[in-house]
């Protein structure tokens, strides 16, 4: 009986030896894979394999981390090094992988940009309900080049038209000006000084071309006249300058307009629209002055005027679509206008992964505006 038991022992010591150098053999192949790369072994391969590794062991603070440490064109490239080696979406995995659903929008959206922002938009038409903020913030800031290709991603994910679903899910005027802004090509940033003039002058012949004076009555006896007010009596024109035009000739149009009528752009827009339609003229029209302080006052709005939760959307949207440089610009902006920063206001939210990571994203590019 006791020698069957030592003989009984004596094979578990041999397979939990085996079970152990096997084990090993594999920890350091894993680790000669994420040793920092060498002449042979791409930057680009090596986070690949960090990431892999880390959404395995669940650590997302490591893909964070590979966010800070890399630029959008590096995350590109590190996606399609991602699906080379493993044979996997990446933004899928992240998503799936990532505990926390914000965070793993937000880790998906920064390594796959233009799915992301086409995802944003597939909810926002087919969930419960038109997302009607979400697909006016998107659709009111991308310029020729951003346009096209999320329009062609939005295709070849979904199987379906983006134009299409526009048509299906909304209507009347705002229903035109997301068509055109998903179908019309807008003007990149004018070189040339004469052609640039030579659309804002169109642009505000177009403006005022469809506008119709409103006598103002003063409530107080004055030797001067009231300017009359102005209201848009056609919507065809502002549409076609507010979805062709670039933001620069928007401005620089807006500026004219207020000249020559006395009007400012954005009230006449008030006085003569409502509802989403005005929203996203107006979303535009705020586009097109900085797009930064735009950011800024969407962000603040989800953070801080919820009833249930945070909207977070707006905040990681500009972590997706803006550059590093213009983040550290947003912060400061952000501060300047509402006395706090995105990280203070982070911090008063419920902590968790999201806060967590986005807070440590924002501090590590602080400095560098």
């Amino acid at each position: 009986m006791f020698v069957k038991f030592v003989f009984v022992f004596q094979v578990f010591l041999f397979i939990s030896f085996l079970l152990c150098a096997i084990q090993e053999d594999s920890y350091t192949e894993l680790q000669q894979d994420l040793i920092p790369p060498k002449e042979n072994e791409t930057k680009i391969n090596y986070y690949a394999d960090l990431i892999h590794r880390a959404l395995n062991e669940a650590d997302p603070d490591v893909v964070v981390d590979i966010a800070i440490a890399t630029n959008v064109s590096e995350r590109s490239a590190i996606e399609w090094a991602y699906v080379s080696r493993y044979g996997k979406s990446l933004d899928i995995e992240l998503e799936n992988k990532i505990g926390n659903k914000d965070l793993g929008n937000l880790m998906a959206g920064m390594f796959v940009s233009s799915v992301f922002l086409a995802k944003d938009l597939r909810s926002a038409i087919t969930g419960l309900g038109t997302d009607e903020d979400t697909l006016s913030e998107i659709m009111c800031c991308l310029n020729a080049s951003e346009r096209k290709e999320l329009r062609e991603t939005y295709r070849v994910y979904f199987d379906t038209d983006l134009v299409k679903d526009i048509e299906e899910d909304t209507s009347s005027d705002y229903e035109t000006l997301l068509l055109h802004l998903a179908i019309v090509a807008r003007d990149d940033p004018e070189n040339d000084v004469k052609s640039f003039k030579l659309k804002v002058a169109d642009a505000v012949t177009k403006l005022i071309s469809e506008t119709q004076k409103i006598p103002t009555v003063s409530p107080w006896p004055t030797s001067k006249s009231p300017l009359p007010e102005v209201i848009f009596v056609n919507f065809q024109p502002i549409v076609d300058v507010f979805s062709s035009n670039s933001f620069f000739v928007i401005w620089k149009a807006s500026a004219k307009f207020e000249q020559i009528t006395g009007n400012e752009l954005k009230e006449t827009i008030r006085r003569s629209t409502s509802g989403d339609f005005q929203d996203l003229l107006l979303g535009i029209f705020q586009f097109s002055e900085y797009n930064l302080i735009f950011h800024a006052r969407k962000i603040h709005a989800g953070l801080t005027e919820y009833w249930y939760q945070p909207n977070r959307k707006p905040l990681t949207r500009a972590l997706v679509m803006l550059s590093k440089v213009e983040l550290a610009q947003l912060q400061v902006i952000y501060r300047a206008i509402n006395r706090r920063k995105i990280t203070g206001v982070l911090s008063e939210n419920f902590r968790d992964p999201y806060n967590s990571a986005v807070t440590r994203i924002l501090n590590s590019y602080a400095d560098l505006d």
